[in-house]
This record gives structure tokens, sequence and C-alpha cells, in this order.
């Protein structure tokens, strides 16, 4: 009993692969169904069935595109991280010369020290010229 369940199984088997039928309406429409169209002549619905070289259900195919897709998920999340690391670099670099640039632009009498610890104030114009540079470097971090 068992064996003939099992061949009859196996002969209904080829029977059981998924077809389809292509048909066209009155309208001009293409249609795809499991079944011949209702009220026309299955003659004139075209029986598709899978091309013979079409990859088999349950190969290796499916896991060598799920591999990939992982690959590209990986690259994509790590190219993110890096745009993230990089706006944030940028961010810091325009909020350093802006801290800079307000510094820089405060009145009053700006020195430098020497390596003897003596000061030595700058000139009107070589703070004018120090303010502008930290102008620049502001326009070039923060656009």
């Amino acid at each position: 009993m068992r064996m003939l369940c099992i061949a009859a199984a196996l002969a209904l088997a080829p029977a059981a692969q998924a077809q389809i039928y292509k048909w066209v309406d009155e309208k001009g429409r293409t249609h795809y169904e499991e079944r011949p169209p209702e009220g026309k002549d299955p003659k004139e619905a075209r029986k598709m069935t899978a091309p013979k070289d079409a990859p088999k259900s349950g190969g290796a195919d499916w896991k060598k595109q799920e591999l990939e897709f992982k690959q590209r998920q990986t690259q994509r999340s790590e190219a993110d991280a890096a745009a993230e690391r990089k706006r944030a670099q940028r961010e810091a670099a325009c909020a350093q010369a802006r801290d800079r640039l307000e510094n820089a632009s405060q009145r009053g009498r700006f020195y430098t020290t020497d390596e003897k610890g003596e000061r030595h104030y700058r000139s009107d114009e070589e703070q004018a010229a120090i303010v502008e540079a930290e102008r620049r470097k502001v326009q070039e971090s923060c656009d």
C-alpha cells in the first residue's frame, strides 16, 4: 500500500508543476492566469511553462543571491557610517573655526608671548589680517 502511494505521488509530481496561461481579452489587455479563460477556447490561450534551463528551486542560487544581498547591505551601512563621521567632522571643524573667529574679533589688545615670556602686542593691521584669515576658514569649513 505504501509503495502504491509513493508511486502515485511520483506520477503526479510533474503534473503539479505550475502552469500559466497567457491570453489577450477583447480590449487588448494581456492576462496571465493559472487556468485557461472561462468561456473561451483553451486553444486560444497560450500555455506557458518554465524554461528548461531555468534554475531549479532549492539550489545554491538563492544562497548566492542572499549572500550578495547581505554584502550590499553591509557596504551600504559602512558607507552611511563613513558619511556620518565625515559630516560630524565638518560640523566640529566649522564650530571650531567660528569660535576662533569670535575670539579674534573681540575688542582689546592682542599679543603673543615669545620663548622668554615677553609679550609682543599686535598692531591693528596684523589683527585685521588674522580676523580676515579666520573668516576665510569659517567660509571654507561651514559651506
